[in-house]
């Protein structure tokens, strides 16, 4: 049996709709609020599409509010009730001198990024923010960068304007020089499911809050995506994901989710809202970015291994063939002088989640997998299937199986052209997917990769997976010949699995090259990277 997630939740009671009476014009979903011209106000009415309102029973009915909505739920300074600005976070820049910017405003003139080294006050500057305009009613969307920043330096930065007022100042920290550093991931805080939005939101903002406390030099979070459920009320959904204050002062590397894309394409709208992504072209949500020694890609699997967003296999294919041009002219251009190379995309091609006979799965996989080989990529990084899974070692599609029984710890010495893939599971606890054999079967009762290890029931190219229907995030240590990836329980920080990929003795990566020469033994196989 496979899993489906995209099919639409059974309706709840409505504080709003369920109180209209008989043949009551219902309010306008906030979803489809079109905004209008500069000269009107807000309190004009709204004007709706016959397809927004077919779609209104699925979501959620919100009055429109004339300043700009805020969340009830903990969050940065900016973002307090009443302030002038909300959803503000800083992303991920083109590189690490980089650091782009995002909020919303009820303001509908100029707004800015000041910002000055902590250290030094007196050295203000101040850049314009561009319209990042999808059609809100209430409030503008702005996006803004900043660049020339200086290596492990602190800034203090206030976003808004002197006319439509200034959010409480904040603190972010560029990256240092160097090639041991740090970096946290987790996925699918999906907040919404089942319309639970400030219990997830709660469980969202713990574990980053977690995470960062773990480890507070983290230099940025990767969200693998699905930040919002999208059925019910995406904006309140998104609102409560920047409700975590961390994402004030880390930046953040989101990727685009099948939830960004529900209930209708429309919803992406706020991802583009929310995402300044670096090195995307218009309307993409492909995009890459460099950090010291590292080139991250982040793809959006959307194109290649979602069946709701793109259900015609010519089209697909396609989508993969633009994707792996992508990955093999960033890596060519970028990739050359970096030490690792590290994709992210929200699809998992190898999981228990009982995803991994999905037709637009198996296309993604034997698309991108060889590509990934060929260019030299070390780790992707994955979300959607809401529980942990690691790879072997894997050379295209096929795994390298080791002599060794995977186990936390391995330490893995990959030859050329061999990639880890790791799913990251939920981190805003609204949803599991139980553990399914390598023939779609659900066996609910397995929940550690000790009860299928070298069985039938395991896929072949996964060797530790573990469901304990818990949060968890990771921390990667990244240094010039390893990455170790530790995973972490929230509930109680235990680590639920630990791998390193060790390059010590190996050829420096040419993303595309040939064969190694020489190899070195690892508990999970041993390997030569190009040369």
């Amino acid at each position: 049996m496979l899993i489906d997630d995209s099919s639409p939740l059974t309706q709840q009671p409505h504080p709003v709709r369920d109180t209209l009476p008989a043949n009551a014009a219902l309010p306008v979903p906030r979803l489809f609020a079109e905004r209008p011209p500069m000269s009107l106000t807000p309190a004009r009415s709204l004007k709706v599409t016959a397809a927004a309102m077919s779609l209104a029973l699925g979501l959620s009915f919100t009055a429109v509010p004339e300043a700009v909505a805020q969340s009830s739920q903990p969050g940065g300074s900016s973002q307090a009730a009443g302030g002038p600005i909300s959803s503000s976070h800083v992303h991920v820049g083109a590189t690490s001198a980089d650091m782009n910017f995002s909020w919303r405003t009820a303001y509908n003139g100029q707004e800015f990024v000041k910002y000055y080294p902590t250290a030094n006050p007196e050295a203000v500057n101040e850049v314009a923010a561009t319209e990042a305009d999808f059609g809100a009613i209430a409030y503008r969307a702005n996006h803004a960068t900043v660049t020339g920043l200086q290596p492990g330096t602190e800034y203090t930065y206030q976003l808004g304007s002197e006319q439509g007022g200034w959010s409480e100042a904040a603190t972010f920290r560029t990256q240092p020089a160097g090639d041991s550093w740090n970096f946290l991931t987790l996925s699918d805080a999906q907040i919404g499911v089942n319309l639970k939005v400030d219990e997830q939101a709660e469980a969202w903002r713990t574990a980053v809050r977690q995470a960062t406390g773990a480890y507070p030099d983290s230099q940025f979070i990767v969200h693998a995506g699905d930040q919002a459920e999208g059925w019910g009320d995406p904006i309140k959904q998104w609102e409560a994901f920047f409700t975590a204050e961390e994402l004030q002062s880390y930046p953040l590397a989101m990727a685009k989710g099948n939830h960004e894309l529900l209930p209708t394409s429309i919803v992406d709208k706020h991802f583009k809202e929310h995402g300044n992504l670096p090195n995307a072209k218009p309307g993409d949500a492909n995009y890459f970015f460099e950090r010291n020694n590292a080139l991250f890609i982040v793809l959006d699997s959307n194109e290649t291994g979602n069946k709701y967003f793109e259900p015609i296999d010519s089209k697909r294919k396609r989508a993969i063939e633009k994707q792996s041009q992508f990955v093999r002219e960033t890596t060519a251009a970028h990739g050359a002088d970096k030490d690792w190379t590290i994709v992210v995309m929200h699809h998992a091609p190898y999981s228990h989640g009982g995803r991994y006979h999905e037709k637009e799965i198996t296309q993604m996989r034997e698309g991108l997998a060889p590509v990934f080989s060929e260019t030299g990529v070390d780790l992707v990084l994955n979300g959607h299937d809401h529980m942990y899974n690691r790879s072997h070692l894997m050379n295209g599609t096929e795994p390298v199986i080791p002599e060794d029984t995977p186990k936390p710890g391995d330490v893995l010495r990959p030859k050329a052209n061999e990639t880890v893939y790791m799913t990251t599971t939920t981190a805003g606890g609204g949803k599991y997917y139980d553990f399914h054999t390598r023939d779609g079967k659900k066996r609910k009762e397995f929940t550690d990769v000790s009860q299928t290890y070298g069985k039938d029931f395991a896929i072949p190219e996964i060797a530790v997976w573990r469901q304990d229907y818990n949060p968890d995030y990771a921390n990667i240590e990244v240094s010039k010949n390893t990455l170790t990836v530790r995973t972490h329980n929230v509930a109680d920080n235990s680590v639920v699995d630990e791998f390193t990929i060790d390059r010590s003795g190996a050829a420096p990566a040419q993303p595309g090259g040939g064969e190694g020469n020489g190899s070195t033994s690892g508990s999970s196989g041993s390997s030569q990277r190009n040369s």
